[in-house]
């Protein structure tokens, strides 16, 4: 490499003894011998990268799967709801006061929990915290149509049937409660 540069000895190219034009061969081999000395990996400079980073470090700039962007929507294609919800602005905690607006041909209904209001949609996290179910509880009427409907709302997420409650397979609660608000419950 030094003979390929003519015996310089400094590395970047304002610092060279001789004056003149520089060749394009001659400024890669002088970038290639700077990413050299700095000890930066052919692989990332190759990509444009400064530096690389250790798995670990990698991991830790990620920070914790919570805090990641949601995953790009379901390539599936959706079924259309029997009862479609309006367009409902939630706020950031996802509470909502019921409109009252709920359509009459509507076979089910949720009832508001607790003194705040608020819809009884729940996540629950099992199996050494490996897995996440949506549970929906204090529901009246037709739990078949609800179950029906929250599966075609989750993509077709398997949908358990419980005494007393509905649970999905996944994080859904925000579709649901946005659903629920939606339909005026």
């Amino acid at each position: 490499l030094a003979a390929c540069l003519g015996g310089a000895r400094s590395i970047a190219p304002s610092t060279r003894s001789r004056a003149g034009p520089t060749s394009p061969l001659r400024t890669q081999l002088l970038q290639m011998a700077a990413m050299l000395r700095l000890r930066v990996p052919l692989r990332a400079a190759a990509e444009g990268v400064a530096r690389t980073h250790s798995k670990r470090a990698a991991s830790r700039m990620r920070g914790h799967p919570r805090s990641w962007e949601p995953a790009a929507p379901s390539l599936l294609a959706k079924e259309p709801l029997t009862w479609e919800p309006a367009a409902v602005e939630l706020p950031p905690h996802g509470w909502a006061p019921a409109t009252g607006a709920v359509p009459e041909t509507l076979p089910f209904a949720v009832d508001r929990a607790g003194p705040a209001g608020s819809l009884p949609v729940y996540r629950d996290i099992r199996h050494g915290r490996t897995k996440i179910y949506t549970v929906v509880r204090k529901i009246r009427g037709d739990t078949e149509a609800m179950a029906q409907e929250l599966h075609k709302l989750c993509r077709g997420a398997p949908v358990t049937q419980r005494p007393g409650r509905i649970e999905v397979d996944g994080d859904h609660k925000l579709d649901v409660v946005r659903y629920l608000s939606g339909l005026g419950l």
